[in-house]
């Protein structure tokens, strides 16, 4: 147990009736600081913490905190609980922080309230100082007590979490996706996504996404990881929350990563995860880069029926796979580069090289072989999707 105030500064504490009322109604002012954090804070209003806990964390800590500008007695033990249960529940240091400034303003605005005409106002200014000491004391033990539980926790229980959300991602049972919802300290609703990552060449770290940058945007991630794919889900109480997670992710991967829609019950994680690895083939294999379910939605189609896909691929491009594989090389190329640059003869030529007379006649050679002429809209099509088939099943 700690002393509170100084000697020469109690007296000023024990002669303001103020605080003692203020002390004598704490599940008042518990209410009223619960309310406040509610209303200013989106991570509380989602059910994060539930609020019976966040209801407990701060009846406990402003208990302690008026005995201490009382000059009694007083314990930190509710802000050491306080940052342990916020990393627990990934709440981000800012708003562990802040919930102290507001509860420490709602404290000096309800002495302010209760305080008579009487009281001199110097021995209220002197205690103001007081009450933002306090604040600063908890508030600082309560930081320590976070990092101290995230650094614990990073090192800890990684493979337990990682089943679990397996088990919230794959499983097709209720029971089984609740208790890992409950063992994961995941709200029910929110604002969600899955991502999945194919690790071509066993990448060690193909979501470099730092930790600080997910607290600094009040977003929690839970990861899994296989032999072949690394999983991961990322939970906010608001979806803007998520979008500089994103831009980040599109900038720093080092594998295929696929992102699913935003869904806000963990009921369709199940299927936000069938959209992450669907976006995820859709990329080409040894690209690069993140992609949303979505952005690309031929490229999802093919690869969601990869064999029928591939079949139909071999078929339409089978006179030309025939041919020698320089010749066979020269015309998908060709094809390839003419519909990445918009049908455009001359763009093509530019790209490979060559005149573009050269280009006009590989095309046609290419409608001589296979009967679809790009001049058609109908053939066209057909072709592309055969060389973007190509492309995604890896068939050559």
């Amino acid at each position: 147990m700690l002393t509170g105030l100084s000697a020469a500064d109690r007296g000023a504490a024990t002669r303001l009736p103020a605080l003692q009322r203020l002390r004598a109604d704490i599940d008042v002012l518990t209410e009223r600081v619960v309310e406040l954090l509610i209303e200013r804070e989106e991570l509380y209003r989602s059910g994060v913490v539930p609020t019976d806990d966040l209801h407990l964390l701060v009846r406990n800590n402003l208990v302690e905190i008026l005995a201490a500008m009382a000059g009694e007695p007083y314990s930190l033990s509710p802000a050491d609980v306080s940052g342990r249960q916020k990393a627990d529940y990934s709440v981000p240091m800012e708003t562990l922080l802040h919930a102290y400034r507001i509860g420490g303003l709602a404290v000096w605005e309800e002495l302010v309230r209760r305080v008579g005409p009487e009281q001199d106002p110097a021995e209220l200014v002197k205690l103001s100082t007081q009450v933002w000491s306090i604040i600063d004391q908890f508030s600082t033990v309560a930081a320590d007590s976070y990092r101290a539980t995230m650094r614990s926790s990073s090192r800890g229980d990684g493979d337990a979490r990682s089943a679990q959300l397996l088990g919230l991602l794959e499983s097709a049972e209720t029971e089984t996706r609740e208790r890992a919802r409950q063992a994961l300290r995941l709200p029910l609703e929110g604002s969600f996504l899955v991502i999945a990552a194919w690790l071509d060449e066993g990448h060690a770290e193909p979501v470099p996404v730092g930790e600080r940058l997910l607290r600094a945007a009040g977003v929690a991630a839970y990861w899994a990881r296989s032999a072949d794919e690394h999983l991961g889900l990322l939970s906010a109480p608001a979806a803007a929350r998520l979008e500089p997670v994103l831009v980040a992710l599109h900038g720093v991967t080092t594998a295929r990563i696929g992102v699913s829609l935003p869904f806000s019950s963990l009921d369709h994680a199940s299927s936000a995860l069938e959209q992450a690895r669907l976006a995820a083939r859709s990329l080409t294999a040894g690209a690069r880069g993140a992609v949303g379910y979505g952005e690309e939605p031929l490229d999802v189609l093919l690869v969601s029926g990869e064999r029928p896909a591939a079949e139909m691929a071999a078929r339409v491009l089978a006179p030309i796979t025939a041919l020698d594989p320089y010749d066979a090389e020269l015309l998908t190329r060709t094809a390839e580069t003419w519909f990445a640059v918009g049908g455009s003869s001359g763009r093509a030529a530019e790209a490979l090289h060559c005149h573009r007379n050269t280009v006009i006649n590989r095309l046609a050679r290419i409608a001589s072989l296979t009967g679809l002429d790009v001049a058609s809209p109908r053939d066209a099509a057909e072709l592309y999707v055969a060389l973007r088939a190509r492309q995604l099943t890896g068939l050559r």
